[in-house]
């Protein structure tokens, strides 16, 4: 059974496919495990931070909270990486 993956690539490596010393750099978008009341408890921090910087924030913001790590790249992972990578721009 294959396990849901929780973590993505960056924009700048959206393939994994740069490593080092057999890592990649992956990142949790945090806003996904928090629950409501979390997520109100950050904004508000950061709209007091907003105000006092005298930033905008009438519109329609979003709020994205990442935690970067590395991570060793499970073999699996790589071939998927591999073949999907292969089959780009392709129609089935």
């Amino acid at each position: 059974m294959k396990q849901e993956r929780k973590w993505e690539y960056p924009e700048e490596n959206p393939y994994g496919e740069c490593t080092y010393d057999g890592k990649v750099e992956v990142y949790y978008n945090m806003t996904s495990f928090l629950n409501d009341s979390e997520v109100q408890q950050i904004w508000s921090i950061v709209g007091k931070a907003c105000d006092r910087e005298n930033i905008d924030t009438t519109g329609d913001q979003e709020l994205s909270v990442r935690v970067y790590d590395e991570i060793e790249v499970p073999d699996d992972e790589e071939q998927d990486n591999y073949y999907e990578s292969l089959s780009e721009g392709k129609d089935s």
